[in-house]
């Protein structure tokens, strides 16, 4: 499984009527974050959820994504 079909499946989670299924699919857009590619996999996620800027759960997951990239340069 690629990574941009397993960032596409995370997406779909965040369409689901369940609270438990869209935090789901968040869990695994960041664990796929934290272990992968992250340029291109938010560029997936850009990609597709272009509008992410309205839906509260895409602004959430860009602000945690954001937060691991900070706290990654303050490693080094």
């Amino acid at each position: 499984m690629t990574t941009k079909k397993v960032c596409a499946f995370a997406l779909e989670c965040f369409n689901h009527p369940d609270s438990e299924v869209r935090n789901i699919g968040k869990n695994i857009a960041v664990y796929v974050y934290e272990r992968g590619n992250r340029d291109a996999i938010r560029k997936t996620l850009e990609h597709n959820l272009e509008d992410f800027h309205s839906h509260a759960l895409a602004r959430s997951l860009f602000a945690e994504l954001s937060q691991i990239d900070q706290n990654r340069c303050n490693l080094f």
